[in-house]
């Protein structure tokens, strides 16, 4: 069975078809590469090349292709059939010695050879043959070939040519065709990438995602932290194509260069199939801390995604254990990593809390001392901080029976609550508390307090037995009470169970309403998802971040965009609230908002709050850039950055090389990068090549008054579309867009080969001469003409336009195509959105055909 995305192949992916509707498709489609085959324009016939190698190819369909070959009487189509099947077959035609070579030379000679077969006999040189046949194509200038066949003779040079071709390969390094600029700039690569220095401004600035990735690679040679720049913002792009051009070339660079960039990449990602190839790249590369630091991230999400990023853990894990990295068993390592992280986000959470008791914000203190409490049965330390602080006060309404459960525990020194002593049992755990203290007439003649010990003592039988009871009880139950029941839920509940919980989020007590937040985020996060939005304009700042965290998993942009709204607050409670929150986060999707927090925030509760993060996730390149905020603010609390340094790096220094000299290290490489900073800007620095991107666009939009009957109001344009064909781009393209870049090319330094300084003032002008102002970008129109020029893709069509004016137009398939071939000459007509302009054609995408 064939599977691509020719228009004529109608397999849908993940579709079951009959024997004979599979029979019937394959047939169209080899009937139609064998039409294509067949035609007289050259553009459509090597359109087959790249169809063959979207197509999935089965044994049927290659018997199938060898039968059309002998019926066809053509011998202008035999013979690249012939070698077409070879080609699948990865099998050469059987030549004698100097045979291929006089093959080749003849149809050089040949001013009406088929291109076409020149190229795949191309395909099939030898080393030992090569140097003949590059002499042929030298001699027969192959630089003025038609353009279709110069991709496949650039890949042919770039691995056989020699240095005399590097000339002559660098005047197609701006070639309009992208497939052509692609071959050259990868021949070169391979040649002599020193020569493409003074090219790396107009690539980095080319409309094609995959050229402008290659570019950022090619930089990587020579400014390795200004090409990761680069690379960070291709992976973070909006444009689904950028992202993938840069994953492709990512497995180029070297691992730990991008892996921080790639973890946060896979935290923020939501298209799994980007997800999957962003984590091959970690398969690849096997490193015992890449699995917790994908398990950090896998535990901050949910759903299919979730789902995804454990399979990218477990080829990894398998990886070390293939490679002899670790001895374990990967379900036990798998099993060890869970505990490590749970430790580590622990210490981290309590560590977090405690700077929050020392605010002077007394509703701090207690939002902190009750999130301990609710943690007291998870953890010792949980108690340990609570009782450290008992002599702090938590302010009012912090519940009695919580302290004293507390203090309890913390002179035991146990890690699990214990049962009130002035109950029924006097029993140290829920296990053994017998089931008498569970009837209706017991349990409500116990104080509130006692309940609330009771509640923390509960273990899961004895929480089935009370399920009953708490479903009556609630609606009169004390605020402590309630949150008690919440967060015995939390811990010990069931999905099924979490209409015991609903009435709590109507409660009049913010904390009472926090508490539930977080316990049906516990066991069911879309059980929120109606009323995400009502809580998160809660006017009690505790609820609000309760939903805060359970929105990470449900839609983590939004609630990244929350969290960073609230840490930027006036208010020193939204802040202490927002940095707490970033706990439930993954550290790669918060670092750069703690990193810019720790430049602006002046608590210094807040500030230890944010300096326990770093500190359950420090590395080297995270220190680096943690001393870089430290030298201004080193005046304001000037102890606190000492001591944070000091154990930031005690935590990473390796042998042989003390916390001291590594900070003094990373400091002498800090004063060496600020001192290059001060140099003369870099003309491929990322800020520089946006800017001339955004000068490309705006010269690539369409006037106003182009369209006489379009009123709609005017949107900001887009850039020229980036995948219109070669042959369209080729023709119509204007030179006046170019100028600032023919210009870049003119200036640079000839020792360097990178061109440096701002455009000149002529370049400028000659651009802006050039533009049409953006005005009436994204308007829809019916347009109506004849057809002049199909692209050989399939990607769109050129007509004469006749409405809504006469003009030309180009008409972009995307999601839209039409339902019939179209052939030349023919009228078509269909609803369009304004995409851009040049010169005196008009740029379109469909939106609905009459064909």
């Amino acid at each position: 069975m064939l599977q691509g995305s020719h228009p004529l192949l109608l397999i849908a992916n993940g579709k079951r078809v009959t024997f004979f509707e599979e029979h019937f498709q394959m047939e169209n489609a080899l009937n139609s590469l064998l039409e294509d085959l067949r035609s007289g324009d050259p553009a459509i016939r090597f359109s087959v090349l790249p169809r063959l190698d979207d197509l999935t190819w089965t044994s049927a369909s290659i018997e199938a292709l060898r039968s059309l070959l002998a019926s066809e009487d053509n011998p202008a189509v035999r013979e690249p059939l012939t070698l077409v099947l070879g080609r699948l077959e990865k099998k050469t035609p059987t030549l004698h010695a100097g045979k291929l070579v006089q093959r080749i030379e003849i149809l050089l000679e040949d001013p009406s050879r088929d291109d076409l077969v020149l190229v795949l006999w191309l395909e099939k040189v030898s080393l030992a043959e090569a140097p003949l046949v590059s002499m042929a194509l030298r001699e027969a200038r192959w630089s003025d070939f038609p353009s279709h066949s110069l991709p496949a003779i650039l890949r042919y040079f770039g691995k056989f040519g020699s240095f005399e071709d590097c000339s002559t390969i660098e005047g197609f390094c701006r070639h309009p065709d992208p497939k052509v600029l692609s071959a050259a700039v990868e021949a070169l690569e391979k040649l002599n990438p020193e020569s493409l220095k003074g090219l790396i401004v107009p690539l980095l600035v080319n409309p094609v995602p995959g050229i402008r990735s290659r570019a950022v690679r090619l930089l990587y040679r020579w400014d390795p932290q200004e090409a990761l720049r680069h690379f960070d913002s291709l992976m973070f792009s909006e444009d689904p194509r950028e992202r993938e051009a840069a994953l492709a070339h990512g497995i180029f660079y070297p691992f730990q260069s991008i892996r921080d960039i790639l973890l946060r990449f896979l935290a923020l990602e939501t298209d799994l199939d980007l997800l999957r190839r962003g984590g091959a790249l970690f398969a690849a590369n096997p490193t015992l801390e890449g699995p917790i630091r994908l398990m950090e991230i896998r535990n901050a999400c949910l759903g299919e995604k979730r789902a995804v990023l454990q399979e990218i853990m477990t080829v990894q894990i398998q990886a070390l254990f293939d490679a002899g990295l670790t001895a374990t068993p990967p379900l036990d390592f798998m099993e060890d990593l869970e505990k490590i992280w749970r430790e580590r986000q622990g210490g981290q959470i309590f560590e977090q809390l405690s700077a929050m008791l020392d605010s002077g914000d007394p509703e701090l203190r207690r939002t902190a001392a009750q999130a301990l409490d609710s943690l007291k049965a998870y953890s010792p330390d949980a108690v340990r901080i609570l009782a450290g602080k008992s002599g702090a006060g938590f302010g009012a309404g912090f519940g009695a029976g919580s302290t004293a459960s507390s203090g309890a525990d913390a002179s035991s020194g146990s890690g699990t609550a214990s049962a009130p002593k002035d109950s029924p049992s006097d029993s140290q755990d829920g296990a053994s508390l017998p089931e008498k203290l569970f009837t209706p007439d017991s349990f409500t003649r116990l104080s509130p307090a006692d309940r609330v010990r009771l509640l923390d003592a509960l273990d899961p039988p004895s929480w089935k037995i009370l399920l009953p009871l708490l479903a009556e009880f609630i609606g009169k139950a004390s605020k402590e009470e309630k949150r008690a029941v919440a967060n015995c839920a939390k811990r010990l509940g069931r999905k099924s169970e979490i209409g015991l919980l609903c009435p709590l989020l109507l409660d009049a007590d913010g904390h009472v309403v926090s508490a539930a937040v977080e316990a049906i985020g516990s066991l069911d996060p879309e059980m929120l998802g109606s009323q995400f939005s009502q809580l998160l304009r809660h006017p009690e700042d505790e609820v609000r971040a309760s939903a805060l965290r359970v929105l990470v998993g449900y839609d983590k942009q939004h609630a990244l965009s929350l969290v960073e709204t609230m840490m930027f607050a006036a208010q020193n409670r939204q802040r202490s609230l927002a940095i707490l929150s970033t706990a439930h986060f993954d550290f790669p999707t918060v670092r750069d908002l703690i990193l810019k927090a720790l430049e602006i925030e002046k608590l210094e509760e807040n500030l230890r709050q944010l300096g326990a993060i770093l500190k359950a996730h420090i590395d080297e390149p995270l220190l680096l850039e943690f001393l870089v905020r430290a030298r201004s603010r080193r005046e304001h609390l000037p102890s606190f950055w000492e001591v944070l340094s000091t154990d930031l790096a005690t935590r990473i220094a390796k042998p042989g090389e003390t916390p001291t000299q590594l900070l003094a290290r990373l400091e002498g490489r800090i004063d060496k990068e600020q001192a290059d900073g001060k140099l003369a800007p870099k003309p491929y620095s990322l800020p520089a090549i946006q800017t001339l991107r955004k000068r490309k666009a705006g010269n690539q939009s369409i006037s106003q008054g182009a369209i006489a009957n379009t009123t709609d109001r005017a949107r900001p344009g887009h850039s020229f579309p980036q995948w219109i064909s070669a042959t369209f781009l080729a023709l119509f393209l204007a030179a006046g867009s170019w100028c600032v870049l023919t210009t870049w090319h003119f200036r640079s330094d000839p020792n360097s080969g990178i061109s440096s300084g701002e455009p000149t003032a002529t370049a400028t002008a000659t651009a802006t001469a050039t533009a049409s102002p953006t005005s009436l970008t994204g308007n829809e129109v019916f347009v109506e003409g004849a057809i002049v020029f199909i692209d050989p893709s399939g990607q769109g069509v050129l007509i004469n336009g006749e409405k809504p004016e006469a003009t030309k137009y180009f008409i972009q398939f995307g999601q839209v195509r039409p339902q019939t071939k179209l052939q030349k000459g023919q009228r078509f007509g269909g609803r369009v959105r304004l995409v851009g302009r040049e010169r005196q054609t008009t740029v379109t995408e469909l939106l609905a055909s009459d064909r």
